[in-house]
């Protein structure tokens, strides 16, 4: 539980920074972006009690499907994320401490919608953001270690 707790503080922090210095990603980067936590926290959940990854789950419900890492039919916005990591946090982040994210300029796009498309070969999924001490944000707003 203390490398959930120590992951979900990251993300929450990482996605703070983006919307406190209105650093807003695409709707596009957002899906893979969450794709990406959601895979990490389902490998970080495995083999944990069921009522565990239920409590996981929870705060995505009716705003993103969980168990099948997908978005439902209505876009999941920055706030609502950010609400979720928040609830996560509230109920497993305490244990652990928060994990310095630098932001750097110039990363993620200005505004949903607008931007150039997604750099790489379109073949694969990008990595998860990872819980390491010296996080940062390359131009498409993902954390690379």
């Amino acid at each position: 539980m203390e490398n959930l707790a120590k992951y979900v503080n990251t993300v929450q922090a990482h996605v703070r920074g983006l919307v406190e210095s209105r650093r807003l990603p695409t709707p596009e980067q957002l899906n893979q972006y969450i794709k990406n936590v959601v895979d990490q926290m389902q490998k970080l959940t495995k083999g944990a009690p069921r009522d565990v990854v239920d409590g996981v789950a929870l705060p995505f419900k009716g705003l993103w499907n969980f168990f099948k890492n997908e978005p439902l039919k209505i876009q999941l916005s920055v706030v609502n994320f950010l609400g979720i990591l928040e609830e996560l946090q509230e109920k497993y982040g305490h244990h652990a401490p928060a994990v310095e994210v630098k932001v750097l300029p110039g990363a993620a796009a200005a505004a949903p919608g607008k931007g150039a498309p997604a750099k790489g070969s379109g073949k694969g999924a990008a990595p998860a953001p990872a819980a390491a001490a010296a996080e940062e944000v390359d131009d498409e707003g993902s954390l690379r270690a």
